[in-house]
């Protein structure tokens, strides 16, 4: 921010700068205050079907996006959108009161482990604590990976399609079917 504003007259350099460090330790002091002081969720469940992601503070910023474009995309949606994290302290205040019902997981029932493929983060595991967390807010859960896009709108078509108590659905992915990948 050098030279942007101008400087105040009777403040040498370094007591505007203290200031400015006193300041910020005062809004870090309240940033803390407000995270301690956050509920476990932003809001109770709206819908008995949800469209869920569960990732830590690394993909929190991937899981919003992909979250909004579901809240563009289905606008007369009949489910909840929600972004499970044990990190909730990382999200800004002013991202609680949106479309997307935020949750806070614990994960201390996963055990500390190092996977040997690097990539696979202790987040990966996140999303089998779901059903138990959220077993007494909603019926059934769409989990969806931090990466995925919604093109056009067909989430409550998924969950209007599914007829009974299925405790597990799944679809096919492209990897392991040829023939899917010519026609996509």
């Amino acid at each position: 921010f050098r030279g942007r504003f101008p400087r105040q007259k009777g403040r040498g350099r370094h007591s505007s700068a203290l200031t400015k460090r006193l300041d910020w330790r005062k809004i870090r002091q309240r940033n803390r205050q407000v995270r301690h002081a956050r509920p476990s969720q932003s809001a109770p469940p709206q819908h008995s079907d949800a469209a869920i992601f569960a990732c830590d503070a690394g993909h929190l910023p991937y899981a919003w996006v992909a979250a909004l474009q579901i809240a563009r995309m289905e606008p007369e949606r009949r489910f909840d959108i929600v972004i499970a994290s044990p990190d909730l302290g990382a999200v800004p205040p002013y991202l609680w009161d949106g479309p997307i019902r935020w949750v806070q997981l614990d994960v201390s029932a996963i055990p500390q482990i190092h996977h040997p493929n690097a990539r696979i983060a202790l987040g990966t595991f996140y999303r089998h604590l779901l059903p138990e967390l959220l077993q007494d807010d909603y019926a059934r859960l769409l989990y969806m990976d931090t990466d995925a896009w919604l093109r056009r709108p067909g989430i409550q078509g998924l969950f209007d399609r599914i007829a009974g108590d299925w405790p597990l659905a799944a679809s096919l992915t492209f990897l392991h079917q040829p023939e899917l990948r010519t026609r996509a």
